[in-house]
C-alpha cells in the first residue's frame, strides 16, 4: 500500500528530516510518495530500494536519490544501516533547485557526496555547537549543488507516469 507522506519540517531553520535507520533481521518500510526529494546513503549492508516501476540494489558507500513525487520503498534482507535524509523543496526553490523538474539519477557512487552526507550526520548529531543550524544548512546546500550539477537532468515537460502509479496515487 502507498501512501502520500505530508513532512512538516521540526524547526524552520532547518529544511529537512534526518533519521539513521539501523534493521538487524531485514524489513521493509511502507510504500510512499511525497513532494520533497530523499537521499538514501547506506553505510552497512545492502538495501533493495523500489523507486517508481524500478528496483535497485543498494550496497554500502552508494546513495539512492527518490525523485520528488516518486512512489518508493526500502526494503532489506539482513543487516543494514542507512541515512534518510529529505531535502524540504520550499530550500530547494529558494535556491534555485526546481526538484519537481530536475530528475536525478536514482544511484549514485560519489566518495565526496557519500563524505558530505556523512558530515552532515556528524554535524546533526552535535547539537551543542552554536553553529550547528549554519552548517547543516551549508552542507544541504553543497548536498544539493553537488547532486545538480553532477547527477541530474532538467525535464522540459514531466514525463507522464505509468497508469498504475497514478491510480495507486489517487
Amino acid at each position: 500500500m502507498s501512501i502520500y507522506e505530508k513532512h512538516k519540517m521540526g524547526d524552520p531553520r532547518l529544511p529537512f528530516i534526518f533519521h539513521q535507520f539501523y534493521c538487524k533481521n531485514g524489513s521493509a518500510s511502507t510504500g510512499n510518495w511525497h513532494e520533497n526529494i530523499e537521499l538514501i546513503c547506506v553505510t552497512e549492508g545492502t538495501a533493495t530500494i523500489l523507486s517508481g516501476d524500478k528496483t535497485f540494489s543498494l550496497p554500502a558507500g552508494q546513495i539512492a536519490v527518490i525523485n520528488a513525487n516518486c512512489i518508493h520503498e526500502i526494503r532489506s534482507t539482513g543487516k543494514l544501516h542507512y541515512y534518510c535524509l529529505i531535502v524540504n523543496r520550499d530550500f530547494c526553490l529558494a535556491n534555485y533547485f526546481d526538484t519537481n523538474t530536475i530528475l536525478f539519477s536514482p544511484i549514485i557512487e560519489d566518495k565526496e557526496l557519500f563524505d558530505l552526507v556523512g558530515q552532515f550526520a556528524k554535524e546533526y548529531a552535535t547539537e551543542e555547537s552554536p553553529y550547528r543550524t549554519p552548517t547543516l544548512r551549508a552542507l544541504l546546500l553543497r548536498i544539493m549543488t553537488l547532486l545538480c550539477r553532477n547527477y541530474s537532468t532538467i525535464e522540459e515537460s514531466p514525463a507522464e507516469e505509468p497508469r498504475l502509479l497514478s491510480s495507486v496515487k489517487d
